[in-house]
């Protein structure tokens, strides 16, 4: 009895490891791919494509067909060694105790309008045809002051 158990339990786990990759046959059923780990912080292929999707768009545009790959690669490895260099800055300053106060991002958000010479309203909607938020400038600039 208990070996016709065994015989029947390891025949389900073989049918178990064997029919995953059946059913999960693209990537969107599995989990976002990790592509860089700093400390205890990871960076995932999502956060890589979201932060380099302009710049990989501008790349497929603009180089040459047997290029674009190449060039996209080497894209993607700026974009990934910015993206570590990002979190290992803000791993540091938060094991220093070192934070950008709202008031810091609201004066450089005044200077950069008074350097270019808009008004809010003008650059809200400069940053809206970029599609950027409000929310990701801040994010972004907050991450500028605090490097």
């Amino acid at each position: 009895m208990l070996n016709r158990l065994a015989i029947i339990l390891f025949f389900f786990m073989l049918f178990c490891f064997c029919a995953f990759p059946l059913f999960a046959q693209n990537d969107d059923d599995f989990a976002d791919r990790i592509v860089a780990v700093a400390n205890d912080d990871v960076i995932t292929l999502t956060e890589l494509e979201k932060a380099g999707e302009e710049y990989f768009e501008r790349i497929k545009m603009k180089a040459p067909a047997d290029e674009v790959e190449k060039a996209l690669e080497m894209a993607r490895n700026e974009v990934l060694s910015s993206l570590i260099d990002n979190m290992l800055v803000k791993q540091k300053a938060a094991e220093l105790s070192i934070a950008v106060e709202e008031a810091d991002i609201d004066n450089a958000t005044k200077q950069i309008l008074a350097r270019n010479n808009v008004t809010i309203e003008e650059f809200r909607k400069e940053l809206a045809s970029a599609n950027i938020s409000e929310e990701q400038f801040r994010d972004n600039l907050r991450g500028q002051i605090l490097q």
